[in-house]
Order: structure tokens, then sequence, then C-alpha cells
């Protein structure tokens, strides 16, 4: 009983380092002011609408699941931006904050694809559209924004990676709005579902005692 234990707790002390690597910059707080944040990519020619905000306007107001910097993404159905994760497991549990940019103007409800893309064969894994409720526009603009009150979101996925060789978390904003539904997202974390930690930390386990025994 002890063993097993003991096997359980160095399994789980695998998978943590693990899975902080799968994603970084997840509060988009590094890199430069008014332009794109570090280790994520735009997608689909998109320009200034993917980049934290900051350098122009001040960062955003803390509230209950954002604060500082946040993902900023227009609506132009194919406008978003993606990040390749550290591992490919073929389970993911991915959690952020999801807000509304509402300081100058509204457009109605945003529609997120949040997906785990294959960026090799260049098609969607695996995925889900969720909806960021149109909070109405701040009579006080910028200092008077509730951001949609930035809500936590949390999304499981999962697919067959026996064929995956690299795969990205992907933020698009399907709507057609324009600047006028653009969606914020903060505090991203990407972790692998507890079944597939487990096999991780076993097989790391299963690697280092054939390392030993050589």
């Amino acid at each position: 009983m002890k063993k097993l234990v003991m096997i359980v707790m160095m399994c789980l002390a695998v998978v943590s380092g693990s899975s902080a690597g799968l994603i970084s910059n997840g509060d988009f707080s590094a890199g430069p002011d008014g332009s794109n944040a570090d280790n994520w990519a735009k997608l689909d020619g998109a320009t200034s609408e993917v980049y934290y905000q900051g350098g122009w306007e001040g960062d955003y107001p803390d509230t209950q699941y954002a604060s500082g910097r946040a993902l900023s993404i227009q609506a132009v159905e194919t406008y978003g931006a993606q990040q390749v994760l550290g591992a490919v497991v073929g389970q993911y549990e991915v959690s952020f904050a999801a807000g509304y940019r509402n300081d100058a103007v509204t457009g109605g409800d945003i529609d997120l694809r949040v997906s785990i893309w294959d960026t090799v064969s260049d098609f969607e894994l695996a995925g889900e559209t969720i909806t960021i409720a149109d909070p109405g526009l701040a009579a006080g603009g910028l200092s008077d924004a509730d951001w949609g009150a930035f809500s936590e979101k949390t999304l499981s996925f999962s697919f067959d990676p026996s064929n995956v060789s690299e795969a990205a978390l992907r933020f698009v904003n399907t709507s057609t709005g324009s600047w006028a539904q653009t969606a914020l997202i903060d505090n991203v974390s990407v972790t692998p579902e507890p079944a597939t930690m487990m096999l991780l930390g076993l097989g790391a386990l299963t690697l280092r005692r054939r390392r030993k025994e050589k």
C-alpha cells in the first residue's frame, strides 16, 4: 500500500512539472506594449486586433478573474490567436477568463471558438464555441468599462493523439461585427485531464526506471 501511495505521489510530482510547460504567457503580461504578446501567434492576417492591451490606453481594470493585460480579438470570423502546446496528450482541460470590450461600442453577443488544432495537418482536433454576452455600452467609456464582467470558463477537450505531432490551443472570434464585438481573453491555463496525467506520470517513471537499469 505504501509503495502504491509513493508511486501515485511521484506520478503527480512528475506530471505537475509537465503541466506547467504546456503553455507560456497565459496572462499575456510578457511582450512589448501595444503589440503581440510573447509566445502567441496571430491567425489569418490579423494585425493589431490580436495583442494585449496596455501600452496605448492603460491596463484593463482588475476583476475577479482577470487583471492587467489581456488578449484582444476583433470579430472578423477568422481573426484569432494560438499557441503551440508543450505536449500532445489527447485530453486537456482549458481554463481562461472571457470578457467583452465595451468602453466605446458593442455589437451583440460574441461567438468565440476555442479549440485544439493540429498545426501540421491544419485541422481542428476538438473544439467548442462559447458565447460572451453583450454587456451593453459603458456610459463612462474606458474608465467605467466592466469588460463584460469577465467570467471564468473551463472546457475539456479529447481526441486521438496517435497521429498528431504538434497541437495548439486556438481562440477565434467567429462573429462578424468587426471592432464592435471585441473579445477579451486572460489568464489561460492548460492541464492534462486527470487520467492522462496519471498515464504521463507512469510513463515518465517507467522511462526513468529503464534508464537506471541500463
